[in-house]
Parts: structure tokens; C-alpha cells; sequence
């Protein structure tokens, strides 16, 4: 990469990140939202808060670039594959949890999770098209030497049987990440005890192997838009470690600080294991070969 090429992408970055944070403030502030969100947001309005804010924007503006400008999509089908992953990873999975253990957060009704899906949504796909507009990805090059994607068609009988397989390691390192890092952390044992969420539920075990599968859904495009085997792994990596987990640094009314910041060093590290795991077994070719799309 030259010096020349480098700057103009750090400056889409920036530019990125720019817009992220418009869309993010005016999107808080004209959509509805969870009484307990406008509260949290209204005595939490520091500058700390906004510079972290900016942090999250910067870090996932950065992996749309490099999906973005690595990736062999363009247009639409790009457009499409981003939201994917954006939308899914970001919201639709951490949500769909949510919903799961609502009883356990008393101030967070059914339909409160379902205002904040929405408030994603929207902000999703504002973003996700000027991030394909603003790295040059909205039409298709008349020459390209990038190569053919892994495989155009990432629903397929060879790689179909892999997705159980997944959804059964996303469990086992669901439990292991929980237990070994996040329960170790005294202030996470003093927030749970108050709540219904440390009861055994019948159905925990089958709800995260689904789970796991559906992360896998999320991450689907990332495993057949590179030219390169190494760059899906590395855009499998840093989607499913950082997307999720970042926002945790932001202001949460849900939780206070100290448990925050230990469910973000469980989430990153588990889900960087994932996603190095999920990249790995889905791009392998092993067990049958791609056929490239040219």
C-alpha cells in the first residue's frame, strides 16, 4: 500500500466515522426509544461519553473499510452483506438475548427491546450505504485484479453441515468465556445475585446452540467475499470480537461499569475464538471444494 493510498483510506475512515456519529446522535434523539435509554443518555451527556462513542464509531468504521475495499462485492450485493453483519452482530444477536433473560432486567420491557432493534435498524441502513459510497464499493470496476471471491454462493449442501457443528462450539465457549472470565469478577457475582438470570433454565443449552448457528447466518458473507482464505479469517475475527462488544464502553443503563467492562472482555475474547473457528471451518476446503464465481 503506498503512503498516498493509506491516507485517503484513513481519511474515509475518518469521514466514516463522522457520519456514524451524526446518524447515531439524530437517531437517539428523533426515533422512539426506551424511556430508561433517554434517561441514561440524559445524566450521562460527557465528554468521556462521546470520545468513547467516537472510539466504537472509529473501530467499526475501520472493519467496513477493510471488508469494504478486501472484499469482491460490490453494490447492492455488498450494501446487503454489510447490513448482514452490521445489523446482525451489533443488534438482531445481543437483542435477541435480551429477550431472553428479559426477566432479569425489570426496567427493559419486550417492547423496549424491540425499540431499540428498530433504533439500530434504521441507523444500520443509513450507514452501511454510505460506507460502500464513501470506499468507491457502489458500482463494480470495469477491470479488477482483486480475483474471484471464496465462493459467490455461500449457502451450500458441503458447508451446511458445519453450521450445527459451530452453533455446538459457540456453546461450549458461551459457558467456558462465562464462567471463567466474567463470573470471576466479583462485581458481576454481586450484580446477578440480584437478579433472575443465574436461574437454570431448561432450554439455555439448545436457545445458544441456535444462537451460535445464527451468529454464523450473521457471518455468512464474510466467508465467501474475499479472494483470500487469510482475509476472511482476519474480517471473521475482528466482525465477531469487536462488533458486539465495543458497545459496551458506552454508557449502559442496564448495567453499571465494572460489569460492563468484564462482559466486554468475555464477549471480545470468546467471540474472537469464534470467529477465528467459524472463519477457519467455513472457508476449509477440506470438506469439499469451492467453485470460485468469475
Amino acid at each position: 500500500m503506498t503512503w498516498k493510498k493509506g491516507c485517503s483510506i484513513t481519511l474515509k475512515v475518518l469521514a466514516l466515522t463522522a457520519i456514524t456519529t451524526v446518524i447515531w446522535i439524530l437517531a437517539t434523539a428523533l426515533l422512539p426509544s426506551p424511556e430508561v435509554v433517554r434517561q441514561a443518555m440524559a445524566t450521562n451527556q460527557s465528554s468521556t461519553a462521546f470520545l468513547w462513542m467516537l472510539f466504537v464509531n472509529l473501530v467499526s468504521a475501520g472493519i467496513l473499510a477493510f471488508v469494504a475495499i478486501r472484499g469482491a462485492w460490490h453494490g447492492v450485493r455488498l450494501t446487503g452483506a454489510l447490513f448482514l453483519v452490521v445489523f446482525g452482530m451489533q443488534s438482531f444477536m445481543i437483542q435477541l438475548e435480551t429477550l431472553f433473560f428479559g426477566g432479569a432486567f425489570n426496567s427493559l420491557s419486550s417492547l423496549d427491546v424491540i425499540l431499540l432493534s428498530l433504533n439500530s435498524l434504521v441507523k444500520t441502513a443509513l450507514i452501511v450505504p454510505a460506507a460502500v459510497w464513501i470506499f468507491g464499493r457502489a458500482k463494480r470496476p470495469r477491470a479488477t485484479n482483486e480475483g474471484a471471491p471464496l465462493d459467490g454462493n455461500f449457502i451450500r449442501r458441503d458447508l451446511l453441515w458445519r453450521v450445527p457443528f459451530l452453533g455446538i462450539a459457540y456453546t461450549a465457549l458461551y459457558f467456558f468465556f462465562g464462567y471463567f472470565v466474567a463470573w470471576q469478577s466479583v462485581a458481576v457475582r454481586e450484580f446477578y445475585a440480584t437478579t433472575t438470570i443465574t436461574r437454570q433454565y431448561a432450554v439455555l443449552i439448545p436457545f445458544q446452540v441456535l444462537r451460535g448457528m445464527l451468529w454464523v447466518a450473521c457471518g455468512a458473507p464474510l466467508f465467501a467475499m474475499f479472494a483470500r482464505r487469510r482475509e476472511a479469517v482476519i474480517a471473521s475475527v475482528l466482525s465477531y470480537s469487536l462488533l458486539p462488544s465495543l458497545q459496551l464502553l458506552l454508557p449502559n443503563p442496564l448495567m453499571p461499569q465494572a460489569v460492563r467492562l468484564a462482559h466486554m472482555v468475555e464477549i471480545s475474547s470468546s467471540m474472537a475464538l469464534f470467529g477465528l473457528l467459524a472463519g477457519t471451518v467455513m472457508t476449509s476446503k477440506r470438506f469439499g471444494r469451492f467453485r470460485a464465481i468469475h
